[in-house]
């Protein structure tokens, strides 16, 4: 049996396949990427094909793109339409419908105020250390802003139907319960 690839993941969940987005941005990106480098990649990273209005409500989700069109068009750096890797890690893929984009981008967005408020640049855990020590030693207002932020992860989870991601995150937590951290 051959091993299951992220893009036939995406094909069966109706996620953007992240590779293909990143790869068609980066593209682009060398001289900025326009609303049309992301629309591109955007339907590029459906297997499953979408429809024209809801790849264009996608794409406007992820960015103010401006008003000018053609070659008066804005540019803007990669970064500011491809997720950083720790958001994926823990949100997966960006859903490829609207409604649950936005949830998806709530989420997102939770996770880069919280990292951009108490200066969090830890590449592999989201919201920076969780052991019960680190836990205990926060400030008040830090450890309710990461409560409230972690909340709000675990709610977009729930609500795109969790997955993977979800199980691994609580594994994870068992694991530091049953560790006493």
């Amino acid at each position: 049996m051959e091993p299951i690839t992220q893009a036939q993941v995406c094909r069966e969940t109706g996620e953007v396949d992240e590779h293909r987005f990143a790869a068609v941005v980066a593209e682009a990106g060398r001289r900025g990427v326009a609303r049309r480098d992301a629309l591109r990649a955007w339907a590029g990273s459906l297997r499953t094909g979408g429809g024209g209005d809801e790849i264009a409500r996608c794409v406007d989700a992820l960015w103010d793109w401006g008003g000018g069109g053609g070659v008066a068009e804005p540019l803007h750096p990669p970064a500011a339409v491809v997720p950083p890797p720790h958001v994926l890690r823990v949100l997966g893929p960006r859903p490829s419908s609207p409604e649950r984009l936005a949830i998806w981008s709530s989420a997102a967005s939770s996770i880069a105020r919280y990292r951009a408020r108490w200066d969090v640049h830890d590449r592999w855990r989201v919201l920076g250390a969780e052991t019960r020590s680190v836990l205990a030693s926060m400030p008040a207002q830090r450890l309710a802003e990461h409560l409230s932020t972690a909340r709000a992860i675990d709610e977009a989870l729930g609500r795109l139907g969790g997955g993977p991601v979800r199980e691994r995150r609580a594994a994870v937590s068992r694991a530091l319960v049953r560790d006493g951290l």
